[in-house]
């Protein structure tokens, strides 16, 4: 199997199921499919946060940018709403960020390093949208 998924692999990306068949892992070990696109798009980082979200820096336009310069970058809120397949529903957390590459969960928000700045992005009503963004450094 791992030689069929690596020929199919000069041609692109495997699918999702293809290519988890494709891992090999130590005995007692699984992989699970978490997330994949559509859900997401360029992902380059994640993290879980204590209530076991999942939100994924979508570095888009990497490394250009878009055409008319508006920052691209996203961080997505992904959730597992039925408990068993993974997740299943997506909520922009936050847009119009220039090239997010890194995600730590801190105070009830997120540290996200976004070239110049570290952010402190955080979502204080409740709707899963960020409605604080900090500079914490430059």
């Amino acid at each position: 199997m791992l030689a069929a998924g690596l020929a199919h692999a000069a041609d692109g990306p495997l699918p999702p199921k293809e290519a988890i068949a494709s891992f090999q892992l130590e005995p007692g070990l699984r992989a699970e499919l978490v997330a994949a696109e559509p859900l997401i798009a360029s992902p380059c980082a994640l993290t879980w946060d204590e209530r076991g979200r999942l939100f994924v820096a979508e570095n888009r336009g990497y490394p250009t940018g878009s055409p008319d310069g508006k920052p691209l970058g996203v961080i997505a809120l992904l959730e597992d709403t039925d408990g068993f397949s993974g997740c299943d529903k997506r909520t922009v957390f936050a847009d119009g960020l220039t090239f997010p590459n890194g995600l730590a969960p801190w105070r009830g928000g997120l540290l996200v390093t976004c070239a110049p700045d570290v952010l402190w992005l955080a979502d204080t009503n409740g709707d899963g949208r960020a409605d604080v963004r900090r500079v914490l450094l430059t």
